[in-house]
């Protein structure tokens, strides 16, 4: 039931987790597929133009941040769903970055990474 889609491209047989990413390779790559969606801002593509219109949001100037852990987010409902896993268990977010864990152990295990990255 939960296994991933394999959706191969039909001209070179790359394989794709999602129709939007096989429909951009094969418009960018092979000349077909119908139009694509560019970013003016950063080098992302989007097959429909509502997913570019949320992307957009993230080049707005008005950023959302955790009051938790300090993490920020250009859109608001992801800032609210986001404090609702970090303030219902602030030991399972990582301080350093805002990312949020599972377990105890996967907290610790990412803050060894975390720290020597950064």
């Amino acid at each position: 039931e939960n296994e991933r889609k394999k959706l191969p491209c039909p001209t070179c047989g790359r394989i794709f987790k999602s129709e939007e990413g096989r429909k951009i390779h094969m418009t960018i790559q092979h000349g077909a597929g119908g139009p694509i969606f560019k970013c003016k801002e950063c080098p992302m593509v989007f097959a429909r133009r509502p997913h570019l219109d949320l992307h957009m949001a993230t080049h707005d100037a008005g950023q959302h941040v955790c009051t938790i852990c300090g993490k920020s987010f250009a859109r608001l409902k992801a800032l609210s769903q986001h404090e609702a896993i970090c303030g219902g268990v602030t030991e399972l977010c990582c301080p350093e970055c805002g990312k949020q864990l599972r377990s105890e152990q996967a907290l610790e295990n990412h803050q060894k990474k975390c720290r020597s990255s950064g």
